[in-house]
């Protein structure tokens, strides 16, 4: 216990989200150091763990931190889900604009008829020759 204490204590202190590629591998390192820590009698509470996560987000991420402190996550796993859901919207808004990126040209048409249907000129001059077997006998009485 005299060497896990000090270890645990140290790995919690030196801890920073950005030190890792994923928030599951984050949420990993942080209940393996808890574990070590309840091990030696000094177990981390939720709000620990919670106050820890947000004070180490990125600036970059200033203004999604001050959205989680208005939250007032009061459970761990709660704040680690809603930050893992993120992660995940973040990613289909990246691949989304991987696909069709803004400016590009635009979406093809998706109904069935609006494909399939024949080029049809219905200009005055064309509509005498589609209909010739009426418009014939109306020319003729004139």
């Amino acid at each position: 216990m005299a060497i896990i204490l000090p270890e645990a204590n140290y790995e919690w202190a030196q801890l920073r989200l950005q030190d890792f590629k994923t928030i599951g591998d984050y949420n990993h390192i942080v209940h393996m150091i808890s574990t070590k820590l309840q091990f030696c009698d000094k177990a981390l509470s939720d709000a620990n763990k919670t106050e820890k996560t947000l004070s180490i987000m990125l600036s970059a991420e200033r203004i999604l931190q001050q959205q989680y402190l208005e939250k007032n996550f009061t459970v761990y796993s709660e704040l680690i889900q809603t930050l893992l859901q993120a992660k995940r919207h973040r990613e289909l808004m990246v691949w989304n604009n991987q696909q069709c990126p803004l400016c590009s040209a635009p979406l093809p048409e998706v109904h069935a008829n609006a494909q399939n249907r024949p080029n049809v000129d219905y200009s005055p001059k064309n509509s005498q020759r589609k209909f010739h077997g009426r418009n014939k006998h109306r020319r003729n009485k004139k």
